[in-house]
This record gives structure tokens, C-alpha cells and sequence, in this order.
């Protein structure tokens, strides 16, 4: 899956929500990956701009684990080499496209997530 774009939503308690949309408009930002392989195993490749000009660098490369369940969508990300996993709820999902939330709840007085649409690439 290539990702297409992400959405960062906070809402401080009692206050308003603010939402940040991110698109990943870059040539190297393009060819991210996210790849969700049977068995539960997956990888996850973020691809940056270098400082040498036409060059791509990666900025997050894990494999990982996941668990979902598809009555309440629920989904459980447990990357290589980092403790806590990322919770998240399929949003949607079809032929083409998948959209993922995952919220972070470390800061009791702040809502905070991050929405991610990826499209389908054929293999």
C-alpha cells in the first residue's frame, strides 16, 4: 500500500480540535510502503528527501506484526525494536484503498490521532 496521505487530529479537553493534513506529494515521499503480508507479519518503509538532490532516504523502516479483528475493525500494530504498539481502527477499506486511524493516548487531557489513506498498488 502506498500511503496518500495523513491527517493529525488533536483536541485538547475542553478546547477545540485542530487537524493537520499531511500529503505525501514528493517523489521519494511516493514511494513509502506499508505491506501487510498473510500471516500477520508486515513492513512499514517511509522514504524522505535526501540532502543529495534525486536521492531517497528512508526515515522509518520496520517490519512488524499485526492483529485485527474484523467484526469491531480493531487493529494492533507491534513494530520490530519498539515496546508499545499502535492501536487503530480501520475507517474504511475496499479494492483500491484503506484508511487507518490510529490514536495515541498517551496525554490524558488530549485526544490525538492519525488518520492514514493509503491506495492499493497491484502486484
Amino acid at each position: 500500500m502506498a500511503a496518500g496521505k495523513k491527517v493529525v487530529t488533536r483536541v485538547p479537553t475542553g478546547g477545540q480540535p485542530v487537524s493537520d493534513g499531511i500529503s505525501f506529494d514528493t517523489t521519494c515521499q511516493q514511494t513509502s510502503r506499508w505491506t501487510f503480508s498473510s500471516g500477520n507479519a508486515g513492513k512499514r518503509k517511509d522514504m524522505g528527501d535526501s540532502s543529495t538532490p534525486g536521492t531517497c532516504t528512508p526515515t522509518f523502516d520496520r517490519t512488524f506484526s499485526y492483529s485485527y479483528d474484523k467484526s469491531s475493525k480493531a487493529i494492533q500494530i507491534k513494530y520490530q525494536g519498539i515496546v508499545e504498539p499502535d492501536q487503530g481502527r480501520i475507517i474504511s477499506i475496499s479494492d483500491t484503498s484503506l484508511n487507518i486511524m490510529f490514536e495515541d493516548k498517551t496525554d490524558p487531557t488530549e485526544f490525538h490521532s492519525e488518520t492514514y489513506t493509503f491506495k492499493r498498488i497491484p502486484q
